[in-house]
């Protein structure tokens, strides 16, 4: 028997929540799929009983920055000096002050866009120091665990690294192999790496009222852009987009007023989903709907958001295989949710798909308390979707996009006018 005529009965039994995988009821799979023209269920297995999301807590979180911030929004962090201010010998004299606004997705290549127009006002080094001023971030923390949460070490640290980037004598290997790429993309000189010193302090704050002399503004990516950078990557640093608009409160705010009277506990601890939160599958499929009618009103696709297996990076290839080649890639759009330890541990998986008939199925599939097994889990949550697939006649194949970009790709660095330069 084939795996389509196999997945048509599969298809059936699923429809009448008779199929589950595990030793006892705590390790089956939960699951809830619909069609998005006529809410029609296709697929239900506790479909109301709470879980922890993990990951896809993300689509929330995205969900809420783009009806907060919008798609095309950008982050400007700006450059400024304090001080005389004047450029003597390639020396700036004052202190190089960075005013953050919390940009969420600033890197190495990043600060060498920005290093790139100090070197065209002919700037070599800052005779003051380096301060910062609002919230300033580069490279990763890697989410709620692992950040600084004291705010003048987490500003020393970042601004370290800024230090470092500006000055090819303080490169690592994985710097120099960073440059390489960037110097490739850009179209760059491979030899015309930054030599910029900034001297070894770095102080919070520049104190007192002084004039501050626009130097260098840097703009971020389009928000729709960083936002598929942590989705692809269930980036857990995502908790920077959520922060300054409100966080897991605003989160789980949006979330209520989504699931409206459905049943089934909501709570959010984290905007990236680490630690305990809790929805049902069919909270996350009507998330899921709302997400994709957000997204369609600011004439973006899910997939401009969410990774496709088959088309994105990430980790979604190595954990399910079968979404991301042969036959079946390209035909889902998804975000996946893996806990190890929290709750006993968790795998989840919930997306879309378009079937071979026109309809669009939203669907999640959750395996609770699966932290020892969550390899066995994953692909047992692969195969129910690929049967899923089959039982409403098959799914069509996306076309990928241009690919996933870089922290630098749509970024820019310019000159401020009245700048130091015109001093």
């Amino acid at each position: 028997m084939t795996r389509r005529l196999l997945g048509l009965g599969i298809g059936l039994m699923i429809v009448l929540g008779r199929i589950g995988w595990g030793e006892s009821s705590d390790q089956s799979l939960l699951f809830y799929a619909e069609t998005g023209n006529e809410h029609r269920v296709v697929a239900s297995q506790g479909a109301d009983q709470s879980f922890n999301p993990a990951s896809v807590i993300k689509v929330a979180t995205s969900l809420l920055a783009l009806e907060t911030l919008g798609p095309d929004s950008r982050y400007e962090t700006n450059f400024v000096c304090l001080g005389q201010c004047s450029i003597e010998n390639g020396l700036l004299q004052g202190d190089l002050v960075i005013i953050g606004d919390a940009d969420p997705d600033f890197h190495a290549e990043n600060a060498w866009l920005v290093a790139r127009e100090l070197a065209l006002l002919g700037i070599n080094g800052i005779a003051g120091d380096l301060v910062i001023e609002g919230v300033f971030f580069q490279g990763w923390e890697h989410g709620v665990e692992k950040r600084q949460t004291d705010t003048l070490r987490r500003a020393r640290l970042m601004g370290g690294r800024f230090q470092q980037a500006l000055d090819v004598t303080r490169w690592d290997r994985s710097l120099h192999a960073t440059w390489d790429e960037a110097a490739t993309r850009h179209g760059w000189a491979p030899d015309a790496k930054p030599a910029i010193s900034l001297g070894e302090t770095v102080q919070m704050g520049h104190g007192g009222n002084a004039a501050l002399h626009p130097v260098v503004r840097h703009r971020s990516n389009p928000l729709a852009l960083t936002l598929k950078r942590f989705d692809t990557f269930s980036n857990n640093d995502i908790i920077r987009v959520a922060d300054p608009i409100g966080g897991p409160t605003a989160i789980e705010r949006l979330l209520e007023e989504i699931a409206g009277d459905l049943p089934g506990e909501i709570k959010v601890t984290t905007a990236s989903g680490e630690r305990v939160n809790r929805l049902t599958a069919r909270q996350v499929v009507k998330l899921l709907w709302a997400f994709e009618a957000t997204c369609r009103e600011m004439e973006l696709d899910p997939s401009d958001i969410l990774p496709v297996p088959g088309c994105d990076p990430g980790s979604l290839p190595r954990m399910f295989p079968r979404l991301a080649q042969g036959e079946n890639a390209r035909t889902a759009i998804v975000k996946s949710g893996t806990l190890t330890n929290t709750d006993g541990g968790v795998a989840v998986l919930a997306g879309f798909f378009r079937s071979l008939k026109g309809e669009t199925v939203a669907f999640c599939v959750a395996a609770p308390r699966s932290g020892r097994r969550l390899t066995h889990f994953r692909l047992a949550e692969q195969d129910w979707l690929l049967d899923l697939m089959d039982s409403v006649g098959g799914a069509e194949r996306r076309i990928c996009g241009t690919g996933l970009a870089y922290s630098d790709t749509m970024a820019d660095a310019r000159v401020t006018r009245q700048s130091v330069a015109d001093k």
